[in-house]
């Protein structure tokens, strides 16, 4: 009889843990950050998971600048995101920032400076860069 109830609880244990499949069954997707502007390059990509919990940005995730024309993949799980995104050029830098994007299937970014963004969740900060002749101690800058 002891064997029987063993066997029952066994079978009962695996039929609850494989009914909650879903609490730890994560989907992942791809985000893609395509640079569409041919004048300025993707020095940085940040994200960070958007709930009340967490307000911290990821380290940046891109190896290597992402040149114009190219793009770069990273796998994120099913969720909320924030997604800030330097690019730069000669003379200024740009933060574009998309915040409230959904990540439930692959989809690309398309990020290029325009006076109109794509998204209307995004928002763009320009800044000047500092002219170098005043960083070398140049006398006839002031």
């Amino acid at each position: 009889m002891k064997e029987i109830i063993s066997v029952l609880v066994f079978a009962f244990t695996i039929t609850i843990f494989q009914s909650c499949e879903f609490i730890t069954d994560y989907r992942y997707y791809t985000v893609t950050f395509q640079n569409d502007d041919y004048e300025k390059v993707i020095t940085a990509v940040y994200y960070r998971n958007n709930n009340e919990y967490e307000y911290r940005w990821s380290r940046n995730a891109i190896y290597d600048y992402i040149y114009p024309g190219e793009y770069f993949n990273i796998t994120l799980s099913e969720d909320w995101y924030d997604f800030k995104v330097i690019m730069e050029d000669d003379w200024y830098s740009y933060e574009i920032l998309d915040y409230d994007i959904y990540v439930n299937y692959d989809f690309t970014l398309y990020y290029y400076i325009d006076d109109k963004p794509l998204l209307k969740n995004r928002l763009i900060k320009k800044t000047p860069k500092k002219n170098q002749d005043s960083l070398i101690g140049n006398p006839d800058s002031k």
